[in-house]
């Protein structure tokens, strides 16, 4: 949920205290309308500030300081992988991620999955294999607008390797995928099933118009998740790269 939804819902002549986030609810229905839980607002809330030279974070209603140290090391480690991305048009901060993914996929020489989902009984939902794809590159591709979605990301690129490494359905699914939509142009697998190429990365890759790395610019738990999802695709035996355009 996005704060602004929240302040849209507040009567223009209400004053929003303390006392007001903790009597508002934010309530989660299941498909029946039946109420699965609720929480105050004031207990929802995340906030990232630096106040003078520390970092503070407000989470489930309390204040914490950032260890320093702590907070340069997962910069430092993301930074191993972040690259430059010089070699796209930058995005021009009006564009959908559809319309932008389709831009890039043409640059790249390359196709436009977004939007195309892979089922397996591994999961309750369907999986985005990416949204571009090259001969090199499985880019997994975001606006970033926020934590949540950029944390959906990054999950959604950690499942997309995981099953890369370990389900041999996934390329079946490729294959049909690639006759169906793109004239047979299997751009990374053999006709075996087997990876074309041995090195392909994957290109984790924010939309924003924010100056700056993203090492420097993500808040701390997105940081936190990108240090596990950059681990866990290496640990999966493929090569990551991340970036913002």
């Amino acid at each position: 949920m996005n704060i602004k939804d929240f302040y849209e819902s507040v009567d223009e002549t209400k004053e929003i205290t303390i006392g007001y986030l903790k009597y508002r609810k934010i309530t989660v229905l299941d498909e029946d309308s039946e109420v699965v839980r609720t929480w105050p607002v004031f207990r929802c809330l995340f906030v990232e500030f630096l106040i003078g030279e520390e970092n503070f974070i407000f989470f489930k209603g309390k204040w914490y300081v950032i260890d320093e140290n702590y907070l340069a090391s997962l910069r430092s480690f993301i930074q191993r992988y972040e690259v430059e991305v010089d070699f796209l048009t930058p995005w021009n901060g009006v564009d959908s991620e559809e319309d932008f993914n389709n831009q890039i996929a043409v640059e790249l020489n390359g196709q436009c999955w977004d939007r195309k989902l892979y089922y397996t009984d591994l999961y309750s939902y369907g999986i985005e294999f990416c949204d571009v794809l090259s001969t090199d590159h499985i880019y997994h591709v975001k606006k970033y607008t926020g934590s949540q979605l950029t944390s959906h990301l990054l999950m959604q690129t950690t499942v997309s390797a995981q099953l890369m490494n370990s389900d041999k359905d996934i390329r079946n699914w490729i294959n049909i995928k690639v006759e169906e939509d793109f004239g047979g142009d299997n751009l990374i697998l053999n006709d075996d099933l087997t990876l074309r190429n041995n090195d392909i990365e994957y290109f984790i890759l924010l939309m924003s118009q924010r100056d700056g790395l993203l090492s420097n610019i993500l808040p701390f738990f997105t940081l936190i998740t990108m240090h596990l999802t950059i681990k866990r695709i290496v640990q999966l035996g493929f090569s990551v790269r991340v970036g913002k355009i």
